[in-house]
């Protein structure tokens, strides 16, 4: 089908791109700016290539310009991870020195070799839906990590409150705000503990009493340092922030998933287990189903097929590829953990893999497949859960 491909290696302001021919012998190089000209002077050059496939590498953001401009002029144009790059330069030998120029020519030899396994890139309108699902995705990773810094250094300052409690709660990090350390708590009064703990607005109440906290105090292992205790009140304040701004960012992107894929969404969400921000979130990242031919495709697209060994003649098949999309690994992880425990369907077959001996990792990677094919029908057929599994 094609005789050429070019490889482009994106950096900030420019890019280099290499194009090789069937044999992989190169016919042209060169490098533009990220620019109108730099982009229009590229156009002129794979335009003159009959039969042409473009491949960009993955870098972030910086890509985006480009990939959308070549979409739009209808070239077909394939994204790739750096990692596929990285490995197929290792297993070629190819790479022996970097340089941009180089890895331009590594990619367009890599497309060549690998251009039928892979799915164009096609203008699904939803890039902008697919940034606020990964800002979402930040975030929530933030505050991940943000809770984890809290609870190391209250493990320094009140170990027992970690072991006995949920530190995350609101009306506990009002607690923790106002006795940073079980020393605070010795040397507070009754009346100074009850204080923070009557507040409206500040979620559940605490069932444990004033005297059971001043008892564990007193007894805590827990070492007093001022600059710890600051750290502590840094750190509670960048959860409750970076909390508001999650629920900001979950309610617009919500908002315009609806707006853009509202028929997609509600067909996912009637899966028991399955709610608006994680829908949101698996369309954000698949775009248009229709740009999938199989649900080996799309299995391929999330890199939860299986990974292949091959010496000689033996196959081995190992754990799976990961050379897909990780963010749809990550929220079809959330989305499988739920609709084992809420759907039926999924409860059973999960607890089929565990009972034939399957860990209980793998037992969820093949739940989420089996999920991915529920929703690969669902989407093609336009039909909802309960018209499937009826």
């Amino acid at each position: 089908m094609f005789e050429h491909f070019a490889g482009i290696d994106m950096a900030k302001d420019t890019f280099s791109f290499c194009v090789t021919d069937l044999n992989g012998k190169e016919v042209e190089k060169g490098c533009c700016n990220v620019d109108k000209e730099g982009f229009d002077k590229f156009f002129r050059v794979i335009s003159s290539f009959s039969n042409i496939a473009v491949a960009v590498e993955s870098t972030g953001t910086y890509h985006i310009t480009l990939l959308s401009a070549l979409v739009s002029a209808n070239f077909t144009t394939y994204l790739i991870t750096p990692i596929l790059v990285k490995k197929f330069a290792q297993s070629c030998s190819l790479r022996t020195i970097k340089t941009d120029r180089i890895d331009a020519k590594i990619i367009s030899v890599f497309i060549a070799r690998n251009h039928s396994t892979l799915i164009p890139a096609v203008s699904t309108g939803n890039e902008g839906l697919r940034e606020l699902a990964r800002l979402r995705e930040g975030i929530a990773g933030d505050v991940g990590s943000t809770k984890t810094k809290l609870k190391q250094l209250l493990t320094t300052t009140f170990p027992e409150l970690v072991g006995n409690f949920n530190i995350f709660t609101a009306s506990m990090l009002v607690l923790i705000e106002a006795f940073p350390s079980a020393n605070a708590f010795v040397n507070a009064s009754e009346t100074e503990i009850e204080t923070p703990l009557k507040t409206k607005g500040k979620g559940r109440k605490i069932s444990v009493s004033v005297k059971q906290f001043q008892e564990l105090a007193s007894k805590s292992v827990g070492k007093s340092d001022p600059m710890i205790e600051k750290a502590v009140l840094h750190q509670i304040r960048k959860i409750r922030f970076l909390t508001d701004e999650l629920k900001k960012v979950t309610d617009e992107l919500v908002e315009a998933a609806h707006i853009c894929s509202g028929k997609e969404i509600e067909i996912l969400t009637s899966i028991p287990g399955i709610g608006d921000t994680t829908a949101a979130q698996f369309i954000a990242e698949i775009g248009n189903i229709d740009k999938f031919d199989s649900v080996k495709q799309l299995t391929a697209y999330a890199g939860t097929d299986p990974g292949i060994n091959q010496s000689g003649m033996s196959l081995k098949r190992k754990k799976i590829s990961k050379k897909g999309n990780a963010s749809i690994r990550r929220v079809g992880f959330l989305m499988t953990v739920h609709v084992i425990r809420f759907s039926d369907v999924f409860n059973k077959y999960y607890f089929k893999k565990r009972n034939e001996g399957m860990a209980k990792k793998k037992a969820i990677i093949a739940t989420f497949n089996k999920l991915l094919r529920c929703m690969f029908a669902m989407l093609k057929n336009h039909s909802h859960f309960l018209f499937v599994y009826s």
